[in-house]
């Protein structure tokens, strides 16, 4: 018989993650399949006096750092504080102290991604954070095995959160009914704009480009763009079309050029990403002379995900400490994302780009004329057009356009324009992905 390796796990942070990680190793957990036994040694926490709703007498509490970092017995350190500081610092220290570290943090990972790599390099401990990008769908394990000059692009789901919301309203909810079921839930960060704005896709989108070409983007080098102006009406009419609205992640490369972006997107209903509801998250992987994508599909939102994949991280390094196998996820193209940062996000060259827009206009003669004629001025053609046939002279009605440009620059520059006329009163504008 195999002989069990035993852990002992120092935890930063008890909130949802970290309580569900408690709850699964209670419950579920089973180390007799698994080979590894999971020692939870101590748990440091910033408000000692805060009701966890569970309890927590089997474990030593504190919260002093200290109690993690100088204990010798401990060899691996979870953080699920999240936010960039104290846990870069936390993450950094425990790597001197001799400690591997997991961490679900992508805050920290997008933004200190290339510090925290070169100190897990230099002081040869291992570093594990499948947990911060996409729950259980382990993406990250999965790009590590695609070289990356083989990569095109990536298209992902990957804030369930959005996705939830968003499949609600297909669902015949309004937004704000949609995000207050999410928040009720537990599926919200605690500042939804992360969420409902992009900023938490974006950092899962710097953690893939990363683990996908090697290279480490800056945020502001992400286009991004949130959900919060999508309506039912929006949805309607993209359904209406052939598409559904998704809120999706883009990672493409051509040669040392990339194009980053964070935005709601329609989706064919015959794309297998279009059927990805409620609070799961997916990724299309695009391959050099491969007819059709890699698809890894799995759950997104919540603690439990996360937990799960967590913990199938503690237990990996468990073996890599028990076999002294230091083998970083990132050691085989370190050198690669420590030359440079990506610089510029530019928009690749000849090809085309579909948007679709949704115009509440006064119902009056000419209206469309006029509207086309600012369009074709900017180059842009339109493709399909579909006005309210009940619309009433004088009225405020509907005006949906799908449009076809080759230049970012030029859509935007036709919506200030179309924006400025007195007679479109609102307007919204999503990327089609075709």
């Amino acid at each position: 018989m195999t002989k069990k390796i035993e852990i002992n796990v120092g935890l930063f942070g008890l909130g949802t993650v970290g309580s569900a990680l408690l709850e699964y190793l209670e419950k579920e957990y089973n180390e007799e399949k698994t080979g590894v036994k999971i020692n939870i040694k101590k748990i440091v926490v910033k408000d000692l006096k805060k009701n966890r709703g569970k309890k927590l007498d089997s474990y030593i509490i504190s919260d002093n750092i200290e109690d993690i970092l100088l204990d010798k017995d401990i060899n691996l350190v979870v953080e699920l504080i999240g936010g960039y500081e104290p846990a870069r610092t936390l993450i950094l220290k425990s790597f001197e102290n001799k400690k591997d570290v997991v961490t679900a943090n992508k805050a920290v990972i997008s933004k200190f991604g290339i510090e925290i790599l070169k100190k897990a390099i230099k002081t040869k401990r291992n570093l594990a954070y499948q947990a911060a990008a996409c729950g259980e769908t382990r993406i990250i394990n999965e790009l590590s095995n695609i070289p990356s000059y083989n990569i095109e692009k990536i298209i992902g789901i990957v804030n369930g959160t959005t996705n939830y919301i968003l499949s609600l309203m297909e669902d015949g909810m309004e937004f704000n009914e949609a995000l207050e079921d999410a928040r009720e839930k537990g599926y919200t960060e605690a500042d939804e704009s992360f969420d409902i704005d992009g900023v938490d896709a974006a950092h899962k989108l710097i953690i893939l480009t990363a683990n996908a070409f090697g290279k480490f983007p800056e945020y502001n080098n992400i286009n991004i763009e949130g959900i919060s102006q999508i309506e039912k009406e929006d949805i309607k009419y993209a359904n209406k079309l052939g598409y559904k609205i998704k809120p999706i992640v883009l990672a493409a490369k051509r040669d040392d050029i990339f194009e980053l972006r964070v935005s709601p997107a329609l989706i064919s209903k015959s794309s297998t990403l279009s059927s990805v509801k409620y609070d799961n998250n997916g990724v299309s992987i695009y391959i050099k002379n491969k007819k059709f994508p890699r698809i890894i599909i799995g759950s997104g939102s919540g603690g439990r995900p996360t937990a799960n994949s967590v913990i199938t991280d503690v237990v990996d390094l468990a073996n890599r400490e028990s076999s002294k196998q230091i083998n970083n996820y990132f050691n085989s193209i370190a050198s690669k994302m420590e030359a440079k940062n990506i610089n510029n996000n530019i928009i690749f060259d000849n090809y085309s780009l579909y948007y679709y827009v949704r115009l509440l206009v006064s119902n009056s003669p000419g209206v469309l004329y006029n509207i086309t004629k600012i369009l074709s001025k900017n180059n842009i053609n339109v493709s399909n057009a579909i006005q309210s046939e009940k619309a009433e002279i004088g009225k405020e009605t509907p005006l949906i356009l799908t449009l076809e440009t080759r230049d970012q620059k030029s859509i935007d520059k036709a919506m200030n324009e179309l924006n400025q006329m007195p007679i479109i009163k609102k307007s919204i504008k999503i990327m089609i992905l075709e």
